[in-house]
């Protein structure tokens, strides 16, 4: 039973893993695909641009001390933001996978009354000795149980409790 048990836990928790490896490949994609975009951007600094630029002698201006801090900070900055997506794209797939555990309780029923009501007037004395051996048969059974005897014939007697 216990390893039935160890199976289906096992079974529920990486149940849903597919997920997390669909994240795993999406992190990766995007990280592919954000390095191939720079590295593409970047050619050698002695070509010339194929497009016309939209500022002339830009490079000036790139050159300057303020401008290159700006660009680092802005690297910096991306580099944050991808990092944050990423841990973010991590935590939706394990949160999406929903990993979990069960675990069975079975409460005691050791909380059950049992009283037995025997009628003794003359008419039903076979019919109680009958019942008094097979209450006496399911005795060893009761463990915990709470057990009263109660008999009457004109008016009820409390044996016990």
């Amino acid at each position: 039973m216990v390893l039935s048990e160890t199976t289906e836990f096992a079974g529920q928790l990486f149940g849903q893993l597919w997920v997390l490896w669909v994240s795993l490949g999406l992190l990766v994609l995007a990280v592919g695909i954000g390095v191939l975009w720079g590295v593409r951007g970047r050619g050698p600094k002695e070509e010339a641009p194929e497009s016309p630029a939209l500022l002339s002698r830009s490079e000036r201006v790139r050159s300057l001390p303020g401008y290159q801090h700006a660009i680092r900070r802005r690297r910096v900055m991306l580099s944050t933001l991808a990092g944050i997506g990423a841990l973010a794209l991590a935590v939706g797939g394990v949160v999406t996978a929903r990993p979990m555990s069960t675990h069975l309780i079975q409460p005691e029923n050791a909380n059950r009354d049992v009283v037995l009501c025997l009628d003794v007037s003359g008419s039903m004395s076979e019919v109680v000795t009958e019942v008094i051996e097979v209450f006496e048969k399911l005795l060893p059974d009761l463990k915990g149980e709470r057990i009263g005897l109660t008999i009457f014939n004109s008016s009820p007697v409390q044996v016990f409790p």
